[in-house]
């Protein structure tokens, strides 16, 4: 699958399932500690298509998958992605903590 500039909007209900297929199947189960709240706010997020009570959320940053979010379950992360996104952060010194 070639993930890179990904079209994120209006996406179809089984190009949102290949989405999550490719993060599953590259990616880390993680629980609910997988993704820190701060790294959010810089992810786009799709939500999965359609009028479900609780969809799927898919993360990426600049065009790549980096997570899924199953309510009630948690993450499943792509570590590299992840990483990637944190050392962005970091070197922009968004990442650091405020005294």
């Amino acid at each position: 699958m070639q993930t890179h500039d990904v079209n994120t909007s209006g996406l179809t209900g089984g190009q949102f399932s290949d989405l999550c297929a490719h993060i599953r199947e590259h990616g880390k189960f993680n629980g609910w500690a997988g993704i820190e709240w701060q790294e959010l706010s810089h992810l786009d997020e799709i939500r999965e298509p359609g009028d479900l009570p609780e969809p799927l959320t898919v993360y990426m940053a600049d065009g790549w998958p980096v997570a899924v979010f199953q309510f009630d379950t948690g993450y499943t992360v792509i570590p590299a992605a992840l990483a990637d996104v944190r050392v962005k952060n970091a070197t922009s010194g968004e990442g650091k903590q405020q005294a």
